[in-house]
């Protein structure tokens, strides 16, 4: 009983956040239209601050085996990354 009201709650507010972000991202082209760069740069801020900071999103292939290898030849040893002249 808990364990149901509390996921119903989760996604309720969820889908409250998603909303509100979509109304303050539509307000912003809304202000971008009339060349409202304020309000538009206010409204920036307070989307960032509600989605956070710009990560990296993992592509599909799996790049972890490549970046364990990396800096290393077949023999084991480190290789350098200088270049010899």
């Amino acid at each position: 009983m808990h364990r149901e009201k509390d996921k119903e709650i989760k996604k309720s507010a969820r889908r409250d956040r998603r909303c509100y972000i979509e109304q303050l991202a539509e307000d912003a082209q809304a202000t971008a239209e009339r060349n409202d760069m304020n309000t538009v740069y206010q409204i920036t801020k307070i989307l960032q601050d509600e989605t956070g900071p710009n990560q990296d999103l993992p592509s599909k292939k799996s790049t972890r085996r490549h970046n364990i290898n990396r800096g290393k030849s077949k023999t084991g040893e480190v290789e350098s990354n200088s270049r010899k002249l």
